[in-house]
């Protein structure tokens, strides 16, 4: 792809075709986002001063590959990371099952819900639909689910929070489910744990509906020569963590093998800093994401602390000049 080549979604598959929600994806106090772009306002961070919070708060989890923080802040990036996504796919999920989330007693899950986003605005968009969403609070021990979870939003009756692992099994029982939904565990799920980890998708899905996974590849695309890409692939190889799940077809081949039959599949770019109101968003959640994982990157191009922000500030630069972006890919299969 050329510097000056414009993201676009790629409609991989088109049938059956996927529900289309409200204009408005998700009102709350933070942000109105309407899908035809007449109207966006912009989202703020709930903290408006980090210096006066302490050190970022990292999992002690030995076996877990999760590089990224489990804090107030990472809450807010996660946030940013929401909207620019559904705001770039136009919903908030593709599996076609609108009809059955609007009648009483229809269950959907959020695996590895993280700050509850998507939960959150499904639980409004839904109101009569059990919202189920699982955390590993092992990783996110710091996280008060009633109070920082959904900071400064209406915790909604129907959303139903439990602790859990998709790595050490769901609880919930088989057949559970009329849709589950996962999105962007690229950095949590171990690259040779993603098959056992989409079969227990599969398993609390009910037979005849879907399982949805969105995941992004794991390393923007089109950097500029500031940042030294082989580094980056080696230290993410290092923590047996799969750069390329949603590449080539992969995350897609994981999900057939699950036998799952695939009905939809939509790629995705979103500029970093470029092309409007979600490159702006895009940019603050790079920044975000980037500073997130400052320890984990600062070891992979073997620079200290002050070395590093400067690369950053430079690398950050470069994004507009290179048409940098983000490559993201939904893959909704059906349980047969």
């Amino acid at each position: 792809m050329s510097p000056n080549m414009k993201p676009e979604e790629i409609n991989v598959i088109t049938t059956p075709s996927t529900p289309s929600l409200n204009e408005s994806v998700t009102n709350s106090a933070k942000v109105s986002i309407v899908i035809n772009e007449k109207k966006a306002e912009t989202w703020h961070p709930q903290t408006a001063n980090y210096e006066d919070l302490p050190e970022r708060t990292y999992h002690s989890v030995e076996d877990s590959p999760y590089p990224l923080p489990a804090d107030i802040k990472e809450q807010d990036r996660l946030e940013a990371q929401h909207l620019v996504v559904i705001h770039r796919f136009g919903r908030l999920y593709h599996m076609p099952i609108q009809d059955v989330l609007t009648k009483i007693g229809s269950r959907i899950i959020d695996v590895g819900c993280g700050a509850g986003s998507w939960t959150r605005d499904m639980a409004k968009e839904y109101p009569f639909c059990e919202v189920h969403c699982v955390v590993s609070l092992a990783i996110f021990s710091d996280y008060d689910i009633a109070k920082t979870l959904f900071n400064n939003v209406e915790v909604h009756p129907n959303i139903y929070f439990q602790e859990g692992n998709v790595l050490e099994g769901l609880p919930f029982p088989d057949n559970f489910f009329d849709g589950v939904f996962q999105r962007t565990l690229v950095f949590a799920i171990p690259t040779d744990k993603w098959g056992s980890a989409v079969n227990e998708l599969v398993r609390v899905t009910k037979h005849g509906f879907y399982v949805e996974c969105v995941e992004p590849l794991a390393i923007p695309q089109q950097l500029g020569p500031l940042i030294n890409i082989t580094a980056v692939f080696k230290a993410i190889t290092l923590r047996n963590l799969d750069i390329n799940i949603c590449k080539n077809g992969h995350i897609r081949g994981i999900m057939e093998n699950a036998k799952l039959s695939i009905v939809n599949e939509v790629a995705i770019t979103i500029p970093i800093g470029w092309d409007g109101k979600a490159g702006e968003l895009c940019m603050i959640s790079t920044k975000m994401i980037i500073e997130s994982l400052k320890p984990f990157l600062m070891s992979a191009f073997e620079v200290n602390s002050e070395e590093f922000d400067e690369l950053n500030r430079q690398a950050i630069e470069e994004y507009p000049v290179y048409k940098t972006f983000w490559r993201t890919v939904s893959v909704t299969g059906q349980k047969v």
